[in-house]
């Protein structure tokens, strides 16, 4: 639909006859549920650190068959701690969406 003649007084009218010819179908804005919004931060952060986690472990698996023993025991021994946080990490993310289920109660 093309329209002439766009100024600010000519877009409010049309946006407002376009809302009372729709006022039936409108529904209000509610804002979003907080354990919704808890669990979808949870569930991005889970994924951002599982992502982090395999950038991490893979090329260690992939390394040590071109590599001596001794040269990936090395890379793998520098690499422990920031896994082993990692590890800690996913499961205490983990936790707190399984706390965040448990705090769910279906409507009605």
């Amino acid at each position: 639909m093309r329209i002439r003649g766009k100024n600010d007084k000519m877009d409010t009218r049309r946006i407002a006859r376009y809302a009372y010819r729709f006022v039936d179908q409108v529904s209000l804005w509610q804002p979003v549920r907080q354990v919704i919004q808890q669990l979808a931060v949870l569930s991005s952060l889970r994924d951002r650190l599982v992502a982090a986690r395999k950038q991490l472990a893979t090329p260690l698996k992939e390394l040590s068959g071109f590599v001596d023993k001794k040269t990936a025991a090395l890379m793998a021994t520098n690499c422990k701690s920031s896994l082993d946080a990692l590890n800690k990490d996913i499961q205490a993310v983990e936790q707190k969406i399984r706390y965040w289920l448990g705090s769910v109660r279906p409507p009605g």
